[in-house]
C-alpha cells in the first residue's frame, strides 16, 4: 500500500491511499469533517444553551472532534459547563 501526505483544504493533513485513490479523511478538511459529522449530529450547540455540555469521545486521537466540540459550545454559550472523558 502507498502512502502520501494529502493537504487538505484548510491546510489539514491527511493520507492519500494511492491504490485505491482515496483520502483516509475528508478533502475539506479536519475543520469542516469535525463540524459536519460530529458537532453538528451531537447538537453540540443545542446542548451549550443548556449550560452544560458533556462528551464521551471514543478514540480521541489528536482531539479534533473534542477541540470543535468546544469551539462550538463557548461560542453559543460563553460560560458553558463542558466536561470531556476520552478514550483512546
Amino acid at each position: 500500500m502507498k502512502l502520501s501526505k494529502f493537504l487538505t483544504l484548510d491546510n489539514t493533513e491527511t493520507f492519500l491511499n494511492a491504490e485505491v485513490q482515496q483520502t483516509y479523511h475528508s478533502q475539506t478538511g479536519a475543520v469542516e469533517e469535525a463540524l459536519k459529522k460530529y458537532s453538528i449530529p451531537c447538537k453540540i450547540k443545542e446542548l451549550a444553551r443548556t449550560g452544560t455540555v458533556r462528551i464521551l469521545d471514543m478514540f480521541f486521537g489528536i482531539g479534533n472532534n473534542s477541540a470543535m466540540a468546544i469551539d462550538v459550545a463557548l461560542e453559543e454559550n460563553p460560560d458553558c459547563k463542558i466536561e470531556i472523558v476520552a478514550v483512546e
